[in-house]
């Protein structure tokens, strides 16, 4: 069995002050077995709406 794909998330979610609507708080990081490489920034305005 191989891997096809593998996805990386971080955050700077964390405790203290609330981070501003406009900053990046959250990064997704995709390669497919292909090659292929999605990449995607929320700000904390969005990440705040997903939960």
């Amino acid at each position: 069995m191989q891997i096809q794909k593998i996805r990386i998330v971080s955050n700077n979610i964390s405790y203290g002050p609330e981070p501003l609507l406009e900053d990046e708080v959250e990064q997704h990081l995709t390669i497919s077995a292909s090659g292929r490489v999605w990449f995607t920034g929320y700000k904390y305005a969005q990440w705040v709406w997903q939960i």
